[in-house]
């Protein structure tokens, strides 16, 4: 923490990071035995790290790549036995041109494609990021991209913190009864637009990160007590500055054909905080589109990126690319500037003792194919039966 909010850290300290490796061997370890599962029957550890420092700007002769918060692949397999597959934030962004999405977004992308209707994953999580599917008739997953879309659910969060001093649940009971400050929402994202919404400025720079929400949360809740505001005041127009910034995003983004569909998730996207704002400022600004949650297709909301990290994991092993985004995460203004490069593996791998093994049946599943093609098609299955994904 002393190296996020102070920027500047010594040597030991950030070696010290990895005490997080020990930390995910051993909740492995202990969830396995409560389980009663044999960690030896295990093939694949598929770790999701978290990017706390993005640079995803090429400029200023700095390069593209992202200092992750992540366990040390090498040390969870020595903990282990078991095969690592890690780090793929970091080739993500310095190859594919990500801003701050995850890797992960085409999964959304398979999940969603659909026919004719032009749909929206959008993410509030921490950060708030959407992935952009077109309908099959204006190319469909060979033409999705993501971005960032600003804060999610971190800002509101943190505004929570300062007035009640803790991540108190009774925000949750006084944010009904709370007003909006339209001129505070507004004159705050435009003083703090390069946090907010970075990837609206003719000179972008690296998207925000979860380093300074702290501090702007403490000037938001300031200036709305001179101004007489109360806290369920001050915490609607906290989620309204949010969702605006992901409302902004859709119009400089989207296409001129227009929004169908808008599906919500991720650990805010059932927040009584902000998911309630957000989709009332969709429905406002968008009101042809159907404002719905991922949930809708049996992906637990909770799920839905533990399931696409696996996914990433196996098809690391088996030395299959997935599609990547056509834009690499700037839509229409980055067009042709990053992300245009072949989809590749970019997946780190750290043998275990059930190597020779997993590349025996990694080698059987492709057969004597020198590449595999990436996965242009899901068929998702619930209960037995195949989920209709048009509707």
């Amino acid at each position: 923490m002393n190296s996020i909010l102070h920027i500047k850290v010594a040597p030991k300290e950030h070696a010290g990071v990895n005490l997080l490796s020990d930390v995910f061997a051993s909740i492995i370890i202990d969830f396995t035995t409560s389980a009663g599962v044999d960690v030896a029957s295990i093939d694949i550890l598929s770790v999701h790290s978290q990017p706390f420092w993005p640079l995803s700007i090429q400029k200023y002769g700095r390069i593209k790549t992202s200092l992750p918060m992540a366990p040390e692949a090498s040390i969870l397999t020595a903990r282990t036995n078991i095969t690592t597959v890690t780090d793929i934030h970091i080739p993500d962004r310095a190859t594919a041109g990500h801003q701050s999405p995850p890797p992960t977004t085409f999964f959304d992308a398979l999940l969603l494609r659909h026919p004719t209707k032009f749909r929206i994953c959008q993410n509030i999580s921490g950060l708030a990021t959407a992935c952009f599917i077109p309908p099959d008739t204006h190319g469909g997953i060979d033409e999705y991209y993501d971005m960032d879309t600003g804060l999610g659910n971190l800002f509101t969060e943190a505004v929570i913190q300062t007035l009640f001093k803790d991540e108190s649940r009774q925000a949750d009971s006084i944010f009904s009864n709370g007003r909006i400050d339209e001129e505070i929402a507004h004159s705050f994202r435009t003083e703090n637009q390069s946090f907010f919404s970075s990837l609206l400025l003719p000179d972008p720079i690296a998207p925000p990160t979860k380093t300074s929400h702290k501090s702007l949360a403490d000037d938001l809740v300031v200036k709305a007590l001179e101004k007489g505001l109360s806290p369920s005041d001050i915490l609607r127009t906290a989620a309204r500055i949010t969702s605006q910034t992901m409302a902004d995003c859709y119009e400089f983004f989207a296409p001129s054909y227009g929004i169908d569909e808008i599906f919500l998730y991720g650990d805010g996207s059932y927040g009584a905080l902000q998911t309630l704002d957000v989709q009332e400022v969709m429905r406002r600004e968008y009101p042809s589109a159907k404002v719905r949650m991922l949930d809708d297709f049996g992906i637990p909301d909770g799920a839905k990126e533990t399931i696409a990290s696996a996914w990433l994991g196996v098809e690391g092993m088996i030395g299959r690319a997935v599609v990547m985004p056509k834009r690499g995460g700037g839509g229409k203004r980055m067009e042709g500037e990053v992300g245009e490069e072949e989809s590749v593996v970019r997946e780190k791998v750290v043998p275990g003792r059930n190597w020779r093994d997993l590349m025996r049946r990694a080698r059987g599943f492709g057969g004597d194919a020198v590449s595999l093609p990436a996965v242009r098609e899901m068929v998702l299955w619930r209960d037995g039966e195949v989920v209709d994904r048009k509707l």
